[in-house]
């Protein structure tokens, strides 16, 4: 069972799909993404893109901290209408939005984590750093080691937990 770590929502589980297809970032990963960018960010009020949501506990987390508003987005249809239950439980669909496909519909994100199938490495980091504001923080959750080539961005740091990378990339001004 997946909870929320922090924040307003803490403890509450998450409803997740079970047909293998989602791979849920590990509570472990997820709180260490908070601190780094919460020694980076004030929550309260950020935005905050969750591409490639998955189960949408990132998103999820990030409302729980304070964003005023998380875009998920998440091409399995059957955790894409999980996250939107999730949003509608929770009573934070009007702080977010969520839907498929690849490209973001807003701009001007804070932060954002990106976390593909690793079988699909790079999917979605240009359209990610295209939508941050300048100086804003992309999480890229990964299985391989070397941060990917990520234009207009910068590699500020690598981290590992276990068998997963996450690349942190700030967007250039």
């Amino acid at each position: 069972m997946i909870r929320i770590i922090a924040g307003s929502l803490k403890n509450r589980a998450i409803a997740v799909p079970h047909h293998g297809l989602v791979r849920p970032t590990a509570n472990m990963v997820r709180k260490a993404v908070f601190d780094i960018l919460g020694a980076r960010i004030e929550f309260t009020g950020m935005r905050f893109l969750d591409l490639c949501a998955g189960t949408g506990a990132v998103g999820l987390e990030a409302i729980s901290r304070g964003a005023s508003f998380v875009e998920f987005i998440e091409s399995d249809a059957q955790a894409l209408k999980l996250i939107q239950e999730n949003l509608r439980v929770f009573r934070v669909e009007d702080r977010a939005l969520a839907h498929t496909g690849l490209m973001p519909r807003n701009k001007h994100f804070d932060a954002a984590f990106v976390d593909p199938p690793y079988a699909e490495g790079e999917l979605g980091l240009d359209a990610a750093i295209a939508s941050l504001n300048p100086g804003a923080y992309l999480f890229h959750e990964t299985d391989m080691p070397e941060p990917a080539p990520v234009a207009g961005a910068a590699i500020e740091k690598i981290y590992k937990y276990g068998k997963t990378f996450l690349h942190l990339y700030s967007r250039k001004a």
